[in-house]
This record gives C-alpha cells, sequence and structure tokens, in this order.
C-alpha cells in the first residue's frame, strides 16, 4: 500500500495507471478505499489491549471494526480464564510489536460511547494496515461496523483466509469457528462465529428466520427483523435465496427455550461461502 506521506489526492492519481489491476483485485481495492482520506501523525506512548493504544498526546484509540474474542466462561471457569487472558495477551503484544513508542499514520473516525478516539493505523515506513494484518495472523477477529463498512468487508476477506488456515485464535478453543448447531448453547452470552448449512427459511410477525436443523424449536437458528431486510439485499444477499447454502454468521448467542438463536441486523454479521 502507499505511504501516508502521500495525500488522498495524490493517491488518486498513482493509482489510475494501475486501474486494470485494482479491479483484479477486489479485495485490495476495497483496502484501499478504506484507507483513503485525511490521516495524521501520531506516537503510541503504550498499547493497553490488542485493540487499544495510548498516544503519547494522553488519547485512548480504539482499533476499528476489530475486538479480541471475550467468554462469560471465563467469570466462573479457571481453564477458560487461562485461556482467555492467554488470547488477550497475545493479541496485546502482538499489537505492541507494530505500534508501541512508534509514529504511526492514524485515519480518525471520532469518537466511541467512552470518549475514545476510533480509527485505523498503518505503518508509515511501509504502509502497512495493522488492523488488517493482524486480523490475517489470527490475533483479532472482525467485529462488524456498520458505518465502516469498506473496511469491515476488506477484514473479513482477510479473517477468511486466517479462518481457513486456522491461525491464531482460530485454532483455539475458546474462539474457534462453531459448528452452527445447538452446541452453541454452551457459549450463551459470547459473541461466537458459527458455520452452518441453512436448512429452511420462515417468515413469522415481521421477521425472517434462517434455521440450521429440522426442529425449529431447538436447533440453532438466526433471526432478522423485516425492516433490516432492504440493507442484506443491497449488499448482494438474498435471504430467500439462503436455503442450502452454506453461510458464517457472528453475533451474540441467545437462549429461547431449549434453542440457541442470534439476532443480527447488519449484512456483515452474514457470510454466504463456498463448501
Amino acid at each position: 500500500m502507499v505511504g501516508s506521506k502521500l495525500s488522498p489526492r495524490a493517491l488518486t492519481r498513482l493509482s489510475l495507471p494501475i486501474a486494470a489491476l485494482v479491479l483484479a483485485l477486489p479485495a485490495r481495492a476495497d483496502e484501499t478505499l478504506c484507507l483513503d482520506g485525511p490521516r495524521e501523525s501520531v506516537w503510541v506512548e503504550s498499547v493497553t489491549s490488542g485493540e487499544e493504544v495510548r498516544l503519547v498526546d494522553g488519547r485512548r484509540l480504539r482499533l476499528s471494526g476489530v475486538e479480541v474474542p471475550r467468554s462469560l466462561a471465563a467469570r466462573t471457569d479457571p481453564r477458560a480464564a487461562r485461556a482467555v487472558a492467554l488470547r488477550a495477551e497475545t493479541s496485546r503484544r502482538a499489537l505492541a510489536e507494530r505500534a508501541e513508542g512508534r509514529e504511526l499514520s492514524l485515519l480518525d473516525l471520532g469518537e466511541d460511547r467512552w470518549g475514545r478516539r476510533r480509527g485505523h493505523l498503518v505503518d508509515t515506513e511501509s504502509g502497512q494496515w495493522l488492523e488488517g494484518d493482524l486480523v490475517a495472523e489470527g490475533h483479532l477477529r472482525v467485529d462488524p461496523t456498520p458505518d465502516d463498512a469498506v473496511c469491515t468487508r476488506a477484514l473479513l476477506d482477510r479473517e477468511a483466509a486466517a479462518r481457513a488456515a486456522r491461525r491464531g485464535l482460530w485454532d483455539e478453543e475458546a474462539s474457534r469457528l462453531r459448528p452452527a448447531d445447538r452446541t452453541l448453547l454452551t457459549v450463551v452470552g459470547d459473541v461466537a462465529v458459527a458455520v452452518g448449512d441453512v436448512a429452511s427459511i420462515g417468515r413469522s410477525h415481521g421477521r425472517t428466520w434462517l434455521n440450521f436443523g429440522g426442529d425449529i424449536t431447538r436447533d440453532f437458528a438466526v433471526v432478522m427483523n423485516d425492516n433490516d431486510r432492504s440493507r442484506f439485499e443491497r449488499a448482494g444477499i438474498a435471504l430467500d435465496r439462503l436455503r442450502g447454502r452454506r453461510v458464517v454468521v457472528r453475533g451474540v448467542v441467545l437462549r429461547r427455550g431449549d434453542a440457541p438463536r442470534m439476532a443480527i441486523d447488519d449484512p456483515a454479521a452474514l457470510e454466504p461461502t463456498k463448501r
């Protein structure tokens, strides 16, 4: 990628001669668009977690669109607590190696609800996108951000490769890719990423249901409000055509009676995949 010293205008001029190459690499094009915009030079004083740093000017910065997996079981299960703590520290160190005590380029996306800045960090020397690299290596997973859709798409492409190769957290019991079935009851309250085949599709009371088993009262299902259907359609996801398709879904696992459920409203939380 182009270094942060070039302005967005200069970036645009440089990209014109290689338009054909950009079109041939859609994931890379997404990353170019994602990081396009005014950026400021910042110094990182310390890395407090795999997803947050403190700048030398005192500002806290939350990396956009990514997260370190957590688990409610860690509150009561010592084994789970150790696994979660190890993953958190591994992710923090991976970010610290790239950011701590260094000058980086920040694409600032504004303030979050906790008063932190939110944005993306780019290495000023190599042009490497820190969030993208950490996701690709399995140190972080994607946390879909509706107002940062282009970067979310680029991050999901990198995460898919990490999942397939079982890199980092994707090879760990606490955060692995899970089957979309009743075993999700073991992680109720956690954000899970699960894969499975859509067995049937139902619509009732203004909602669309993707059922992943034959028993709709007990098997896993994903539910979406019909008011959000147009968002999925604009993203190229035809919900009524997903029957028999394999999909990856992510979100908080809920329990409704004897069945695990997941309610989603962001198209980025639903990824139709190839078998």
